[in-house]
């Protein structure tokens, strides 16, 4: 995943594992997969509410 801020847009890159292309080292290669933006405050909604998760496990 890569996270970065776009334009005042909180912008998340998300990607899988493909099953055809391997990197250098042989293992599946990330592939690009879906974008999700937002505004900060609701990235800061949904940090938090993963914090709370996290200190739950």
């Amino acid at each position: 995943m890569n996270i970065s801020l776009v334009g005042g847009m909180v912008r998340l890159d998300l990607f899988t594992l493909s099953p055809t292309e391997k990197d250098k080292k042989g293992a599946p290669a990330p592939t690009f997969s879906q974008q999700v933006l937002m505004p900060p405050s609701g990235f800061m909604q949904a940090f938090n509410g993963m914090s709370r998760l996290i200190q739950q496990l």
